[in-house]
């Protein structure tokens, strides 16, 4: 696997502007080619630059998989037209006034975890697009699920604020390695920081040595 350190036009929050799977990662449309580089290189996918819900935050609004992607209603046709020519898998449109998808939702490609926010109809267009088991729950008490948790298909990792309870959830759910963490220099919203697959991740710049050898640890597996 690889692993790198960027930032996207001097913002470290790299989960909140961009999105990735094991085959593609949505970036925005501003982001510099060195960033795309590092990113295409590092997660080995092809770049696509889009917008979300007409705004840059492209991470804050969608989750997906290697099956499908879920986005909020308010996405435009154009951008919904857009990840449909980037990328053949399932692309899932959610009516829901919760529209941060990407902060209230983490998958891979074993299940998901959303947040208690969502009723059953959600939870079912979620399971039916991602093609996986998603379960209703909090971590460390919140709904922001998607920001607190970082996963792949391997490992996943969790805010220090999560309890063990909360670890035991997301190993069962997401069926991975978990560990607690944080990037970007001390920040427990892992998943505003991180982009991941089953190829590599890149994290934040402000992100320390010692939180990069613990998400490579996580990513890789190498904690079992």
């Amino acid at each position: 696997m690889r692993f790198a350190r960027i930032h996207l036009n001097g913002n470290p929050y790299l989960g909140i502007f961009a999105c990735a799977n094991d085959a593609v990662a949505f970036i925005p449309r501003s982001a510099t080619a060195g960033a795309a580089k590092v990113i295409a290189e590092s997660l080995g996918v092809e770049t696509v630059r889009l917008t979300l819900l007409r705004t840059e935050l492209i991470g804050a609004f969608a989750v997906m998989n290697s099956n499908g992607i879920l986005v909020p209603s308010d996405a435009t046709r154009s951008e919904l037209e857009a990840i449909r020519q980037a990328l053949d898998i399932n692309v899932g449109v959610v009516e829901t006034r919760f529209n941060a998808l990407g902060n209230l939702v983490v998958a891979n490609d074993k299940g998901a975890i959303a947040a208690t926010l969502y009723g059953k109809r959600e939870l079912k267009t979620m399971s039916d697009v991602l093609g996986v088991e998603v379960v209703g729950a909090k971590v460390a008490g919140l709904n922001i699920v998607g920001s607190l948790c970082s996963s792949n298909n391997t490992g996943t990792l969790v805010s220090p604020r999560a309890t063990d309870e909360d670890l035991e959830l997301v190993r069962e759910t997401l069926k991975t390695y978990v560990e607690r963490g944080t990037a970007n220099f001390g920040a427990g919203n892992v998943g505003t920081c991180l982009l991941a697959n089953s190829k590599g991740a890149v994290a934040g710049t402000p992100t320390t040595g010692i939180e990069m050898g613990r998400i490579q640890r996580v990513f890789e597996g190498s904690g079992w």
